[in-house]
C-alpha cells in the first residue's frame, strides 16, 4: 500500500471522515463476511439444508415452488469450484456470502441516503445480527440470495434518484428478474416495480422514454429468463408436445398451463396460504405470532429507530421513488407472509425484515442530526447491538426447561415431529452455530446401533433428508440401509396405509423395521401397522391415543424394543420384529 494512502487514512481518522471514505465502504464488507463465516454451521444441519444441498449438487431445475433454480445453478458451480471441502459446508459459506452481500448493500443504501458512514455502519451491524438474516446466513438456505437481490434492487432505485443515472434503474430491473429466477415469492415485487415504472414514465424532460422503458422490461425478462424457460419446459412436459399440436380446442393447453402454474405458485402448500375457513381466533393467533417474530428480529431500540427512519425517508423529497418502492414492497410482502400460516414464518418474512432493516439503517443515519446528545446516541447504539447477542442464546438455554418458551414451541405441530430426535429450540433460536455438533453426534450413535442391510422408516423431520442426501450422497456411508422415506407435509392416510402394508410384509418375512419417532409421519404408519400385528388393537382406538399412550402399548408388545441413542435417553431408536430381541451393537 503506498505511503500516501496510509497518510490519507490517518488524516481521515483524525478528521473523523474515515467512515465516510470510499475505502471504508470496501473494508466494511469484511465485517459481515467474517461474522457470518465464523458463526456458520460446520456440520450437516437439520430441516431443508441437506435437501437444498442435493438439489444444488444434482443441478435440479424445476418450476415447482420448492425448487430455487438460480440458487441451484450458482450452488452447483460453487460446489465444483470448492470441491476440496465438504459440499455441505461449502454451501453454508455461499449462504453466508449472500448474507454478507445483503448487509453490504443495505450499508451502501444508508450511506447514499444519509451520507453518514459511521452511523450507517452501526445501523448495518444491528441489521446484520437480526435473527432471520443471521440464521439464514449460517446454514444452507436459499433466502439470503433473495435478500441480497432485494437490497440490490433498492440500492439501484436509491442511486438512480441521488445520482440521476439511468444505469442504476437497469440494475434494479435485472435484479428483480434474477430474484424471480430464484424464488417465485420475489414476483410480489412486480407491483412496486410497475408503480416505479409509471413514475419514471411520467417524469418530465425524459429523453428516449420509450426505449428506456423497453430496456427496463427487457432486463427484467432477461433476469427471469431462467425461470421462464424452466416454466415453459415443465408446461410442455405436462401434457406432451404432440397433445398441444393435435388438439385444436385449446383445452389441453389451458389445463397444462394451470397445472404448471399451480405447482409453481405453491401447489399443495397453498392450503396454508390465506386458509379459507380458519377460525378467526386461530387467524388472530397467527397474526400475533407474526408480530412476535418481528419483535424477535429487532428486539431493541432498532425497532423504534426503524419507525423514525421510515418517517425521515418519507419526508425526504429527494427519495420519493425509493420511499414508494419500499412502502409498496412492505405492504405486498406483509400481506402475503402474514397470511402464510406455517411454522417457518420467520423465513418467509425475511423480505419484510430486509426492507425494514433498510429503514433501520436510514434511521441510524438520521440519529446524528436529530439527537445532539452523544451519551444518548451511544446508549441507543450499544443496546441495539448488545440485546440480540444476549437474547438469542438466552432463548435457546431457557428453552431447555419447562416454561414459556417451551410452551410457545409446543404450539407448532412440527416441533413435536422433530423434538423426539433433535432439539429445534436450540437450533432455531440461536443463529450462532459455533461448536454446533448435535446432528453428527446423534447419527454416529444411530449408525453404531443399526445392523447392516436393515429396513429403516425415515421421516423428513428427523432422518430422511440427512441420510439420503448427506450420508449416502456425500459421505457414502450406510448405503446398506433400506430407507422407507416419509415426506411429512403431504403424508396422508392413503400413503400411510400403503407404507404399512409394505412394512407388514417385511416383518412377516422375518426382517425387523427400525425408526426413531412416534410422531408424524411415522405415527400414521404405526396406526395402520399395529392392528395388523395385534388383533386386540383397533384402528379407531389407536388413532385417538396420545403419544404417551401409544408408547405404553408398544412397550407392552413382545414385538417392540427401544434403545437410547444419547446418555440421557432423550433420543431413542425403536425396533419392531416378529422374530427376536434387539441385537447387540
Amino acid at each position: 500500500m503506498p505511503v500516501s494512502v496510509l497518510f490519507q487514512i490517518a488524516r481521515d481518522f483524525q478528521s473523523g471522515r474515515f467512515f465516510d471514505s470510499r475505502l471504508w465502504r470496501i473494508i466494511f464488507f469484511l465485517i459481515p463476511t467474517l461474522f457470518y463465516g465464523l458463526t456458520a454451521c460446520r456440520t450437516p444441519a437439520w430441516l431443508d439444508a441437506t435437501l437444498i444441498l442435493n438439489l444444488s449438487k444434482e443441478l435440479t431445475l424445476n418450476a415447482w415452488v420448492n425448487i430455487h433454480n438460480l440458487f441451484n445453478v450458482i450452488g452447483h458451480g460453487w460446489i465444483m469450484l470448492f470441491g476440496f471441502i465438504d459440499p455441505h459446508y461449502a454451501l453454508v459459506l455461499l449462504a453466508s456470502l449472500f448474507g454478507a452481500l445483503t448487509v453490504q448493500m443495505v450499508f451502501l443504501i444508508g450511506v447514499e441516503i444519509s451520507g453518514r458512514g459511521l452511523w450507517s455502519t452501526i445501523g448495518s451491524v444491528v441489521f446484520m445480527i437480526s435473527h432471520s438474516l443471521w440464521w439464514h446466513s449460517t446454514t444452507i438456505e436459499v433466502y439470503t440470495l433473495n435478500s441480497f437481490l432485494i437490497a440490490l434492487m433498492v440500492l439501484g432505485v436509491v442511486r438512480f434518484e441521488s445520482r440521476g443515472q439511468f444505469r442504476y434503474l437497469c440494475i434494479s430491473s435485472f435484479a428483480l428478474g434474477l430474484g424471480i429466477s430464484n424464488h417465485v415469492l420475489m414476483g410480489l415485487f412486480v407491483l412496486p416495480a410497475l408503480v416505479l415504472l409509471v413514475q419514471f414514465a411520467l417524469k418530465r424532460n425524459q429523453r428516449r422514454r420509450k426505449s428506456k422503458i423497453l430496456l427496463l422490461l427487457g432486463l427484467l425478462l432477461f433476469g427471469a429468463a431462467l425461470y421462464i424457460g424452466i416454466f415453459l419446459k415443465d408446461f410442455l412436459l405436462a401434457f406432451g408436445r404432440m397433445d398441444l399440436l393435435i388438439h385444436q380446442d385449446g383445452k389441453p393447453v389451458i389445463t397444462a398451463f394451470l397445472k404448471t402454474l399451480h405447482r409453481a405458485t405453491g401447489g399443495d402448500f397453498k392450503q396454508s396460504m390465506f386458509t379459507a375457513g380458519m377460525a378467526w381466533s386461530e387467524r388472530l393467533r397467527w397474526w400475533a405470532n407474526y408480530l412476535l417474530l418481528f419483535f424477535i428480529n429487532f428486539p431493541s431500540p432498532a425497532l423504534f429507530i426503524g419507525v423514525f427512519g421510515f418517517a425521515a425517508l418519507g419526508r425526504n423529497r429527494k427519495f420519493r421513488y425509493s420511499f414508494t418502492f419500499l412502502i409498496l414492497g412492505l405492504v405486498v410482502q406483509v400481506l402475503w407472509s402474514a397470511n402464510y400460516f406455517i411454522w417457518d414464518m420467520f423465513a418467509f418474512s425475511l423480505p419484510v425484515y430486509v426492507l425494514f432493516g433498510i429503514v433501520v439503517v436510514t434511521g441510524f443515519g438520521e440519529l446524528r442530526s436529530r439527537w445532539k446528545s452523544t451519551g444518548f446516541r451511544s446508549i441507543v447504539a450499544i443496546s441495539a447491538m448488545a440485546i440480540p447477542l444476549i437474547l438469542y442464546p438466552w432463548i435457546a438455554r431457557r428453552g431447555q426447561e419447562e416454561g414459556m418458551i417451551r410452551r410457545y414451541f409446543n404450539w407448532y405441530p412440527e416441533y413435536h415431529q422433530a423434538e423426539p430426535f433433535w432439539d429445534p429450540i436450540r437450533y432455531i433460536s440461536n443463529p450462532n452455530k459455533i461448536g454446533y455438533r448435535e446432528l453428527p453426534d446423534i447419527f454416529s450413535s444411530l449408525f453404531s446401533l443399526l445392523p447392516e442391510g436393515v429396513h429403516f422408516m425415515a421421516g423428513d423431520p428427523t432422518t430422511d433428508f440427512i441420510l439420503r442426501y448427506y450420508y449416502w450422497d456425500v459421505k457414502n456411508e450406510r448405503t446398506d440401509l433400506i430407507i422407507h422415506s416419509l415426506f411429512s407435509p403431504f403424508f396422508d392416510d392413503a400413503k400411510a396405509r400403503s407404507t404399512a402394508n409394505i412394512l407388514y410384509r417385511i416383518l412377516v418375512s422375518g426382517n425387523p423395521v427400525y425408526f426413531t419417532s412416534l410422531e408424524h409421519p411415522e405415527r400414521l404408519v404405526l396406526n395402520r401397522l399395529l392392528p395388523e400385528l395385534d388383533d386386540t388393537l383397533v384402528l379407531d382406538t389407536i388413532e385417538a391415543m396420545q403419544t404417551e399412550q401409544i408408547e405404553r402399548v408398544l412397550m407392552n408388545s413382545p414385538y417392540f424394543t427401544v434403545v437410547p441413542l444419547t446418555e440421557d435417553g432423550s433420543v431413542r431408536l425403536f425396533r419392531i420384529s416378529l422374530t427376536g430381541d434387539f441385537p447387540p451393537p
